[in-house]
């Protein structure tokens, strides 16, 4: 009997996954590009968001740094459209690093990936070069999504989580197929050579997650250099080179060495869906730091906003989380009660909850080095007891990431939140509205509240020229 991997026969000339995947491709421009449709509001979204936190990005030292060695977006885009796919590839590096470099960008917590910073670096590298309208823009990221969106889920969804298991970053893993994806699709890429754009970046993603609990530069970088391989992935695919045929489900291919023996192919080639596809299941994140604080900050600002406690009279905090969640935001706790720099901060849910009490917001600036020793945080941050609970584990193995708040003031009363951040809730108009409040406080730095007002309607019609005067105005 021939040896099948994931119910494949390595001998099979039937369609490959990366050919079914590929096939997603004219449902997402049909769906993306039409105005009004479920799918093109979230792209826009998706869009609109990748950019604020994008031009932010590129203000901070990471970006700066980056930018000095790869490329000055300000001197690479003015030249992109004669430019080759080196220097594209180099624009999108910048750009995607710059995205993930202030941890606000978006994240699909049934998976854990981050696939905006590399997705929409990737589409709107090339997209700049090809000088493509709204709705190919929008297309491109919802494929990209798509595609990285299922590659997440099948290798990392709760509970099983095998890329964290294995020490894998999983932005960095299956962002250079959601980019190689997106870039193929601008190129003109037909299906066959986007299936090879797909087989190529397979051996491309990577990054593993030291930086939990070992700091340094490497989390932004892995999204920034996901967005340059996809390029160059889809560059190669429209030269004609492939990888394996069987690159993804093979004996040896990707799904088996980042996740091991499991099946999961099935949900891989599914036919799309407005109601599970990965733009619209999209969350957004709202505070500076990683997405499994998101949930108790929202519950400690539900209960600001009631009235019900203030910096001065708590007594203690007490915030309940799924397993997960706990790993990544309460261990080691050496460095996640008293954080050494900006990262360790934003993946410390006990500083996160105390400075968000103290400073009254939880933008940027909160995990800038004067408030990492401010005596007023820390001495709140020790009056957080993070705790994992089982009975939330269920919840996040459905996508959810719930939290439980209670806050013991200093009168004895104790008050309780609860809040959840989670796949498949999507208000477009509403989201809007807190997206653009979000939005015009990182580009309000530089530019007029009239000014961002423009900036912003310019970016939703026009992606190449809206970008463009971003760089020239930020």
């Amino acid at each position: 009997m021939r040896e099948t991997i994931f119910g494949v026969n390595p001998c099979d000339t039937g369609p490959t996954v990366a050919a079914a995947l590929a096939e997603l491709w004219p449902w997402c421009a049909e769906q993306a590009g039409e105005p009004g449709t479920l799918l093109n509001e979230a792209a826009k979204l998706a869009w609109l968001d990748w950019t604020g936190v994008a031009l932010f990005g590129l203000g901070t030292y990471l970006g700066r740094a980056v930018a000095r060695v790869a490329g000055d977006p300000r001197e690479l885009v003015p030249q992109i459209r004669v430019a080759g796919t080196a220097e594209i590839s180099r624009l999108a590096l910048v750009l995607g690093t710059a995205a993930h470099a202030a941890e606000l960008d978006d994240t699909l917590p049934d998976s854990m990936i981050h696939a905006g910073a590399p997705v929409i670096a990737a589409a709107l590298a090339v997209g700049l070069a090809r000088s493509a309208a709204l709705s190919e823009l929008l297309g491109a990221v919802a494929f990209g999504y798509e595609v990285a969106g299922r590659l997440g889920r099948a290798l990392n969804a709760p509970p099983r989580l095998a890329l964290h298991a294995r020490g894998f970053h999983p932005t960095g893993v299956v962002g250079a197929l959601g980019a190689a994806a997106a870039a193929g699709a601008l190129l003109g890429l037909e299906s066959g050579r986007l299936a090879s754009a797909l087989t190529l970046a397979a051996s491309m993603g990577g990054g593993v997650l030291e930086f939990i609990t070992g700091g340094g530069a490497t989390k932004a970088l892995h999204a920034g250099k996901a967005a340059a391989d996809g390029i160059i992935a889809a560059a190669l695919a429209a030269e004609g080179l492939a990888g394996p045929r069987l690159a993804l489900e093979g004996r040896d291919g990707f799904l088996r060495a980042y996740g091991g023996r499991h099946k999961q192919v099935s949900a891989l080639v599914q036919g799309p869906s407005l109601t599970t596809a990965a733009v619209v299941r999209t969350q957004r994140k709202y505070y500076a730091c990683c997405h499994h604080c998101q949930p108790s900050l929202q519950a400690l600002s539900d209960l600001l906003a009631a009235g019900k406690c203030r910096a001065d009279n708590v007594a203690v905090l007490e915030a309940v989380v799924p397993t997960m969640a706990y790993y990544q935001v309460a261990l080691p706790r050496e460095t996640k009660y008293r954080p050494r720099n900006s990262l360790e901060a934003q993946l410390s849910l006990p500083y996160c909850l105390a400075a968000r009490l103290v400073l009254g917001h939880l933008d940027p600036s909160a995990f800038e080095r004067p408030h990492l020793t401010d005596p007023r945080i820390l001495e709140l941050t020790r009056r957080v007891h993070v705790e994992a609970h089982k009975d939330l584990d269920a919840s996040f193995r459905q996508g959810r990431m719930p939290a439980v708040l209670r806050v013991r003031l200093t009168s004895g009363e104790v008050v309780e939140a609860s809040a959840g951040f989670e796949t498949g809730q999507f208000d477009p108009a509403a989201e809007k509205e807190r997206l653009y409040h979000k939005w015009s406080r990182l580009v309000k730095r530089a530019i007029s509240e009239t000014q961002a007002r423009e900036l912003w309607s310019r970016l939703e019609v026009d992606p190449v020229v809206g970008f463009a005067e971003a760089l020239r105005l930020l």
